[in-house]
């Protein structure tokens, strides 16, 4: 069974991993813990910047997650989920591959929220 696992970036601009929680609208935490001593502790983080891992690493053993930017053989789009497929795809100009079956040596290269 895979982890289910989030990032987000935090008001620091640095990327937080954990669950995600959202309490109400505009308010955004991961929940995550940072040292084996302490509890959970919740980080607030720009909702429109979190992303689920896909289950799926690269071809240098980097996790691949939603909303990041990956290069592979054939093509190079950004993450997302495609309800219709019930799958995380590779979508490049509204065409899509779906990486769990289809990329070839996926690498990321970037992500959608870091994009100048």
């Amino acid at each position: 069974m895979r982890k289910i696992e989030f990032r987000g970036l935090n008001t620091s601009g640095e990327w937080v991993y954990g669950s995600y929680v959202s309490y109400y609208e505009g308010h955004h935490e991961i929940h995550c813990k940072i040292d084996p001593e302490d509890d959970f502790n919740g980080y607030p983080v720009n909702g429109g910047t979190v992303g689920q891992y896909t289950g799926i690493k690269d071809s240098n053993g980097v996790k691949i997650f939603d909303g990041d930017t990956v290069g592979t053989d054939l093509e190079v789009g950004d993450v997302k989920y495609i309800n219709e497929q019930a799958a995380f795809c590779l979508v490049d100009d509204g065409d899509f591959i779906c990486l769990l079956s289809n990329a070839i040596n996926p690498e990321v290269i970037g992500n959608i929220n870091e994009k100048a």
